[in-house]
């Protein structure tokens, strides 16, 4: 397992990193560049071998991801989705949007919530391009839709 962030929520992850132990050191990852406790992104792909990795032996029943919920059924709880659901969730949903490798996806909000995860996955999956705003801005994604390509 590895944190891949930006430098602005350094701090956050220093204050919470004694609390994920399954994340050795080396596996804290910038972005933007390297400070203590954190390597730069660019020092990771640099150390990456030329030769393709092993084999990852996965079955569809491997998770995936744990998604996280704030409770509207009940208590606040982890679920665990597996390749299978998330490979669903490239193929249908690219299908349903109608997406291709030349399609161009827009998001404007969060990435940590599992309805970000049906224009995600299509898109991680088709090759396409994908535009992150931070968070929803009427005029901005205005703007954005009125860009040329």
């Amino acid at each position: 397992m590895l944190v891949i962030s930006t430098a602005a929520l350094a701090p956050v992850l220093d204050r919470v990193r004694d609390r994920v132990p399954g994340i050795r050191a080396g596996r804290w990852i910038l972005i933007d560049g390297a400070r203590a406790g954190f390597r730069g992104y660019q020092d990771l792909v640099a150390s990456a071998p030329e030769s393709e990795p092993p084999e990852a032996e996965l079955v569809a029943s491997d998770p995936y991801n744990i998604i996280y919920s704030s409770g509207t059924t009940g208590e606040p709880k982890g679920i665990v989705h597996t390749h299978e659901v998330r490979a669903g969730y490239c193929t249908l949903f690219a299908s349903a949007f109608r997406m291709t490798p030349e399609s161009v996806c827009l998001h404007a909000g969060s990435i940590v919530f599992n309805g970000a995860f049906l224009d995600l996955m299509p898109w991680m999956y088709l090759g396409g391009t994908y535009i992150l705003h931070p968070a929803f801005d009427a005029g901005r994604v205005i703007e954005e839709v009125e860009r040329p390509g």
